[in-house]
């Protein structure tokens, strides 16, 4: 019987599209065989042998949805089947709980709590949404002009200055899946919020990106301490170093954006041989989790792929039989 993979995804919405039109482009083989699917009381089908958990973290922001994915994850787990990134390593993945797991098993990374209370300067920020709105706040005066209530569960952690001798802030990012291992990017700014809007694309500074992305991650060892700790399967951190060289690790994410559309600009033509090595990546480990399940696709060829739109619920055909490594 040959195995699918089920990938669970909040109805309407598919995270991680660059990867799977990729797939698309360089394995139909394997394209063919995933079928995307929002969590349901008769999933997984006897065919799935892999279940990738695509749901947002945390999932207790959906709460009907998240009941219904732990379902998949019990009976999968009755049948053997391997859940990739369970909702319980993603609810890890609020601000404030990483940060305590992490900082339990000695990752440097800042301690983040409740507004009140914490020392200025300080960071404010939403405790469950990724690439939110971020304030820093100096001073009272600074914290005052906040809409703390327009923040979906506002947290706060100090301010930590990583701004390197030449007056640039650097954040690394570096994808893991399972022991695997690939630099996504190293972006540098002169902002402290550095993100790609802000990122400065000097000469010197792609030719610093592209020499960490060619090559190994020398902080993996740490961060592959931080993932086990999260219990994850797949995530990114974002990490900066002190002045003294020290890691400090800003955020565990399970479900990182590798490509948006923004890339397709020709001033990140040099990025694109990176992705095809991340995704080549991400394709032998999700085959490696496959692997002993044999054949191609479901419909017996490489072309059979089903479309990226929401299809509806469908139990009879379920029911029926069918960088660094």
């Amino acid at each position: 019987m040959v195995e699918r993979v089920l990938g669970l995804r909040s109805r309407g919405a598919l995270p991680h599209k660059g990867f799977v039109r990729w797939l698309e482009r360089n394995d139909r083989a394997l394209r063919a065989r995933f079928d995307f699917r929002a969590p349901a009381p008769w999933l997984p089908g006897r065919r799935h042998g892999l279940v990738l958990n695509w749901l947002q973290d945390p999932t207790d922001l959906r709460p009907f949805e998240a009941r219904l994915a732990r379902g998949v994850e019990r009976r999968a787990a009755a049948r053997g089947v391997p859940v990739v990134n369970p909702c319980d390593a993603l609810d890890r993945c609020r601000k404030s709980v990483q940060s305590r797991i992490l900082r339990g098993v000695g990752i440097d990374t800042p301690p983040v709590g409740p507004v009140a209370g914490t020392p200025f300067p300080l960071v404010v920020r939403s405790d469950s949404v990724h690439a939110a709105p971020v304030w820093l706040c100096r001073s009272r005066a600074d914290l005052g002009a906040v809409d703390l209530a327009a923040i979906r569960a506002p947290v706060a952690a100090p301010f930590v200055d990583v701004r390197g001798p030449d007056g640039f802030f650097r954040k690394w990012r570096l994808l893991l899946l399972g022991q695997r291992a690939c630099p996504r990017h190293l972006q540098i700014s002169r902002e402290w919020l550095v993100r790609m809007a802000s990122r400065n694309l000097a000469p010197a500074h792609v030719a610093e990106e592209l020499a960490y992305t060619s090559g190994d991650d020398p902080h993996h060892a740490v961060l592959e301490v931080a993932r086990r700790a999260l219990g994850l399967d797949m995530v990114a951190f974002d990490y900066s170093l002190r002045p003294g060289g020290g890691v400090v690790v800003w955020e565990a994410n399970p479900q990182p954006e590798i490509w948006v559309e923004a890339l397709e600009r020709p001033a990140y033509a040099y990025q694109r041989p990176l992705l095809e090595r991340l995704f080549s990546l991400w394709r032998d480990d999700v085959a490696a989790r496959l692997r002993g399940s044999g054949g191609v696709s479901a419909a017996g060829r490489p072309g059979a792929i089903e479309p990226l739109r929401e299809s509806p619920p469908d139990p009879e055909r379920d029911r029926r039989p069918g960088c660094s490594g």
